[in-house]
């Protein structure tokens, strides 16, 4: 009695069975339709497209011939994993599909760039032509990215914008949300800019940012004519000035965004546009002078008044978030350091640390004999203290321990501030703003006077590439 074999179905007849034909062509035809694998150094001569298998045993490839070549399916038909080759590598592009990659050790790797040439008007910056795209302008141009990945997952695209000898106007998708609420300024001629975004919700919000170089973009004067004045950081030359608020302008603060914001002797706190001097907003009268202010990295506005508190203002409208206790003499100088902590300089002579989030006091300095009417920090945390005694002191931040003093001015030390190359700027008693080398204090430049006190000052500075 006939059987069949076990792994192609074959029929077998038994030993005394009768011959068929029609049995043995149709196991002819079964094994004629089977793919056939050779395990040889070189190439087969009998060849079916789609049926021929051949185990090059001199690459250690696995081929398939697809009836005009050879198409390879498979690295080394012994290796289940990557890990079985000590030193694997691809004949050709590796598409993941999507798929995780873990825990690689990544060297000497190349990134793909979409290079949009010289052009403008509408782009899209699709993230399937790569995560780097370059772009020179030749016209207004608005931007359009497609093609995230899904929520869930990390997105990042890198624009590199070049502005020629025209610099071009720039519109973004309003899915962009800028980290610190910059305003952008790709304006300069002749720049490279370097933009980076990132999406988690695939592209429905991208963070949005320049790649940081800093540089100081004006010094901001307040004085005893109720007015603020723009400097240029290089040379001192007035860009602007504002009305006068009709009383001192004591204390000056730049918000990340470029804000500028003026506490006077009338008590109140006024919001200005760093591009006009224009007022935005107006705070409540406080009652007393507002003699010291600064800004927080999240634009958070701390005041300092002639009462003894200090007062954290909403930067959007000026309401009072919170009060301190009274400090019991004028608080003057204000200065905040990366961590968001508030220092206060007093009239007592003594640097107060506070806590943000509710006004209390950290720690207290050793009393400098004399007013602190001037307070700022700089990027490392050191302190400067402007004292009435016409010096400047760079304290420890650790200790409050004096690590320099200037030279006398000859004249009462009222504002002062820092920019982020660390250089410290000081408005005096006779009407000049002067800059000072962070490592010595000594003078590098001083501005011409204005004819009364400089009671307050503030850096603005911009965040971006090549400017």
């Amino acid at each position: 009695m006939a059987t069949t074999t076990t792994n192609h179905g074959l029929t077998k007849p038994a030993g005394t069975d009768n011959v068929d034909i029609s049995v043995l062509n149709t196991n002819f035809d079964k094994i004629d339709a089977m793919s056939v694998l050779y395990s040889q150094s070189t190439e087969p001569t009998n060849k079916v497209a789609g049926k021929t298998l051949w185990q090059d045993t001199t690459n250690g490839l696995l081929k398939l011939w697809n009836g005009s070549s050879w198409d390879t399916i498979a690295v080394n038909g012994a290796i289940k994993e990557v890990s079985d080759d000590t030193s694997p590598s691809l004949g050709g592009n590796l598409d993941a599909a999507d798929y995780i990659i873990g825990r690689p050790v990544i060297k000497d790797y190349a990134e793909t760039v979409k290079a949009h040439g010289t052009t403008g008007g509408s782009i899209t910056c699709n993230l399937e032509d790569g995560n780097i795209h370059t772009i020179t302008l030749n016209a207004a141009t608005t931007f359009t990215f497609s093609n995230p990945p899904a929520s869930g997952k990390a997105g990042s695209l890198t624009l590199i914008i070049t502005q020629g000898s025209t610099a071009y106007a720039v519109t973004w998708p309003t899915s962009i949300d800028w980290v610190g609420g910059y305003t952008l300024d790709l304006s300069t001629v002749s720049t490279d800019y370097v933009l980076t975004f990132l999406t988690l919700d695939g592209g429905t919000t991208w963070k949005g940012w320049l790649k940081v170089q800093v540089q100081t973009k004006a010094i901001y004067g307040g004085a005893d004519d109720g007015k603020v004045r723009k400097l240029n950081p290089s040379t001192g030359a007035v860009i602007w000035t504002s009305v006068s608020f009709g009383s001192a302008a004591y204390g000056l603060a730049c918000a990340p965004n470029g804000y500028v914001y003026v506490g006077a002797d009338d008590g109140i706190v006024r919001r200005l546009n760093p591009s006009t001097g224009a007022v935005v907003w107006t705070s409540a009268d406080f009652g007393t002078n507002a003699h010291g202010l600064v800004c927080d990295l999240d634009g958070n506005v701390y005041v300092g008044l002639f009462d003894g508190f200090v007062k954290k203002l909403n930067p959007s409208t000026g309401a009072v978030v919170w009060t301190s206790a009274d400090f019991g003499t004028e608080a003057y100088g204000l200065a905040c350091d990366s961590d968001g902590y508030i220092y206060v300089g007093a009239d007592d002579g003594i640097v107060r640390k506070l806590d943000p989030s509710d006004g209390s006091t950290v720690w207290s300095s050793t009393d400098f004999g004399t007013d602190a009417r001037g307070l700022t920090c700089d990027s490392d945390g050191y302190i400067y203290v402007g004292v009435y005694d016409n010096v400047v002191k760079k304290l420890n931040p650790s200790t409050g321990a004096v690590i320099w003093t200037s030279s006398g001015f000859g004249n009462n030390v009222w504002g002062i501030t820092c920019d982020p190359d660390g250089y410290v700027y000081v408005g005096t008693s006779d009407g000049k703003v002067r800059k000072l080398n962070p490592s010595t204090g000594a003078v590098i430049w001083a501005s011409v006077s204005f004819g009364s006190n400089v009671r307050g000052l503030a850096v603005n500075y911009y965040a971006g590439w090549g400017v």
